[in-house]
């Protein structure tokens, strides 16, 4: 069963029909209904485009893992990883996958299966589609990214304060540590510190307070700042 081809071939398509211009979410994007999922979350396009950028870090290769429990018959893992990509991809407004996953859920759900191998190959075109269009963005934001000094020097005291406020934040399951976070993003652009800072934002969204305390710690660590 060919559930994913591995390489997007989709991709040169998919970025052709997509603007140039370096926006927060560009005029389109395959698989999207982009003023759907805008105004799922209320136009706010910098959470959007965080939305999905999250989807294809935590769902590369997702597919890759349903073909693999479906090849060792594990049905029960393969259906609870379409259901977990049908949830996720129905509320950034990927309705080709959303639709393509509920179909192979309800497939996977009954016994004879008779139209599973039809669902597969609907559900990886679809999934291709989304992780192309996807993967543009990612390079999108890389290239932005890559814009930004990595010499640029770093006030340390005053990161070292607000480093401080967020612990302490965290510490008490405040909900302020969200825009304490935002200070913090805002004052370490370089580019070494973006993976752990994207680790620490997705643990605060996710109120994990006691894993962002310690991915805070560990970029304390990195700046030799001590929290105490």
């Amino acid at each position: 069963m060919n559930i994913v081809n591995g390489s997007h071939t989709d991709k040169t398509t998919a970025a052709a029909a997509m603007p140039q211009q370096r926006e927060a979410i560009p005029g389109s994007l395959p698989g999207f209904d982009l003023t759907e999922g805008l105004n799922r979350v209320a136009g706010n396009t910098e959470l959007y485009k965080k939305l999905l950028l999250s989807f294809y870090r935590d769902n590369c290769d997702k597919a890759q893992q349903i073909k693999q429990a479906l090849e060792a018959d594990d049905v029960t893992t393969a259906r609870h990883l379409v259901h977990s990509i049908k949830g996720v991809s129905g509320n950034i407004s990927a309705k080709r996958l959303f639709a393509s996953a509920r179909d192979l859920e309800l497939q996977l759900k009954q016994e004879s299966r008779e139209n599973l191998s039809e669902c597969i190959d609907q559900f990886a075109a679809a999934m291709d589609e989304v992780l192309s269009s996807l993967g543009f963005l990612a390079n999108l934001e890389t290239t932005d990214s890559s814009t930004l000094a990595d010499d640029r020097p770093i006030d340390t005291e005053s990161i070292a304060e607000n480093i401080k406020e967020l612990a302490a934040l965290l510490g008490e399951f405040n909900m302020q540590a969200e825009e304490s976070f935002k200070i913090l993003n805002n004052q370490l652009s370089q580019r070494q510190f973006q993976e752990p800072l994207h680790k620490l934002d997705n643990a605060i969204s996710n109120l994990e307070f006691d894993s962002a305390a310690e991915i805070l710690s560990g970029l304390a660590d990195k700046l030799k700042i001590k929290l105490s």
